[in-house]
């Protein structure tokens, strides 16, 4: 729940505590401190051999290696060396979850948490709007417990999924799924985020497809992946879909901002500017796209683009590359039919489609990272025990 940015960033900014653009803000820090000390306890006592399955995801490494490397040349290498060592104690605590618990228990775990945030979300829109409800400026849209409606649309489109897995097992366990995937479907509504609906729709199409095991239909999982990414590049850049979901073809502003952040890209293709160097206000780089945009822009509303400009093009091909092998074993490595056995091409094709108009991708501190990582790490083991 804290790494999804539920309740205490929401809290903080409507006290008038919200987080310094640079700085971050200091009680998280201590909070999350807290966390990874605890997780890195938990994983050297429960997790003997953890240091050699970690060291065997060779471009997991690499690339946290290229983001410890981005220090020398960051615009601001203080920034990236603190929030580099959070992006590692952030992976520590994906090892842990990945290394320590099964796949199934990972679902449970995560239901839990994102059940109880849309449960909490309700109740604030309901008995808080001042809370729940964004004001004037977004139409009223709800963002629950979280401090943007899109971060909200994000994080229910997760929970509707994991609903979905839990409607595909037996007993109790469908209920549950079953009123998720309701609610998580009636608050994307009401926060007006259409992109995250497309989201929740083209992933559990993913998953209903990632069921089947023979040959035929792998290659129609595959077929099917590619055109709901072409069909998510369409929404992007059709003029027709934008149209028939009440959009405008520049999907509120972010084409714009794209094109200014592939030439920023341009001026540092490689490398970047050092990770999580660029966005800082006036002080940095991003002075310019606020200048031009017109408003304090935050991120580039795309984690492909936003990782370029943190850490260059060699990083995120190394990411992505890291991305698809762990695809190829969650496609080749099941041992069982369970519904939670298809959980982490699930996910990655979440991250995958998400991606395309939010910002999430290596990310310190982020739900998203820690279940990344814990994907990489226990397909990466069951990969291992089937070769064996």
């Amino acid at each position: 729940m804290l790494s999804s940015g539920a309740v205490v960033a929401l809290w903080r900014q409507t006290n008038d505590a919200a987080p310094d653009l640079v700085d971050g803000d200091p009680l998280m820090q201590v909070v999350l401190f807290g966390v990874y000390a605890v997780s890195l306890v938990l994983l050297v006592l429960r997790c003997p051999g953890f240091a050699g399955a970690l060291g065997r995801e060779r471009l997991l490494l690499l690339f946290l290696a290229l983001v410890f490397a981005s220090i020398i040349w960051s615009d601001a290498p203080d920034l990236t060396a603190r929030r580099a060592s959070a992006l590692a104690a952030t992976t520590l605590l994906g090892a842990y979850l990945g290394l320590r618990y099964s796949l199934r228990e990972q679902v449970d775990l995560l239901a839990i948490a994102l059940g109880l945030v849309a449960v909490l979300s309700l109740a604030t829109g309901l008995f808080l709007p001042a809370y729940g409800i964004s004001d004037e400026a977004y139409d009223g849209a709800w963002r629950g417990v979280f401090v943007h409606k899109n971060q909200f649309g994000r994080m229910m489109a997760l929970t509707g999924v994991v609903g979905w897995l839990l409607v595909r097992r037996r007993g109790g366990a469908r209920l549950v799924g079953a009123a998720m995937m309701v609610l998580a479907g009636a608050l994307i509504s009401l926060a007006q985020s259409r992109t995250s609906l497309l989201i929740y729709a083209s992933v559990v199409l993913v998953a209903q497809l990632a069921r089947v095991r023979t040959s035929r239909w792998r290659a129609l999982l595959v077929g099917g992946t590619v055109a709901l990414v072409t069909a998510a590049t369409a929404f992007i850049d059709g003029e027709a879909i934008f149209g028939a979901l009440g959009r405008d073809s520049s999907l509120t502003g972010r084409t714009g901002l794209w094109e200014m952040a592939v030439e920023m890209i341009s001026q540092r293709p490689l490398l970047g500017y050092g990770y999580a160097a660029f966005w800082r206000g006036w002080e940095g780089a991003s002075a310019y796209v606020w200048q031009i945009a017109g408003w304090e822009v935050p991120h580039a509303h795309n984690g492909y683009l936003d990782l370029c400009l943190s850490v260059g093009v060699v990083s995120t091909v190394v990411l992505l590359a890291g991305l698809l092998v762990t695809a190829r074993r969650a496609l080749t490595a099941r041992t069982t039919d369970t519904p939670e056995q298809i959980w982490p091409l699930v996910y990655l094709a979440f991250t995958l489609l998400s991606n395309l108009t939010e910002s999430a991708l290596a990310a310190q501190n982020s739900v998203f990272w820690v279940l990344y990582v814990a994907a990489v790490v226990t397909v990466g083991r069951q990969a291992r025990a089937v070769a064996a």
